[in-house]
């Protein structure tokens, strides 16, 4: 019996990574520190959200061309860290906000090393690919 396909993966992926960048973005917008998020360290936060964005950035990649290259890596890194500074960008205009440099780092960190863990998945998962 086959498996019922509702939407394609690369789709899937793809909305996946809009729909948390979206996410992003609102929790970005909240004035102050009235984000509803656990009592952690901002850097930390930072490096898991981005972390999520870049793994998904990098499914929906891999999931489109059939591998995840080192430049695929590169580029989910830039991604990461040009939302990251829009993102900071954005965050200027909202009251009670700051705009950190090293929120950014935190966030190209964070996109990353998932990028780079979704590439050594993909390579395990599919032996001989590059």
């Amino acid at each position: 019996m086959g498996r019922l396909k509702l939407v394609p993966r690369p789709l899937l992926f793809t909305m996946l990574a809009l729909l948390w960048m979206t996410a992003l973005f609102l929790f970005s917008s909240i004035p102050g520190n009235h984000v509803p998020l656990p009592n952690i360290d901002d850097k930390l936060k930072h490096i898991v959200a981005y972390a999520l964005l870049g793994f998904l950035l990098a499914a929906a990649v891999a999931s489109h061309v059939g591998r995840l290259a080192w430049y695929h890596v590169a580029a989910v890194t830039l991604l990461a860290f040009s939302y990251g500074m829009l993102d900071e960008y954005h965050q200027s205009f909202v009251p009670l906000r700051n705009v950190s440099f090293g929120d950014v780092i935190a966030d190209t960190f964070g996109g990353f090393i998932a990028a780079l863990w979704a590439r050594r998945w993909v390579i395990i998962r599919k032996p001989g690919t590059t």
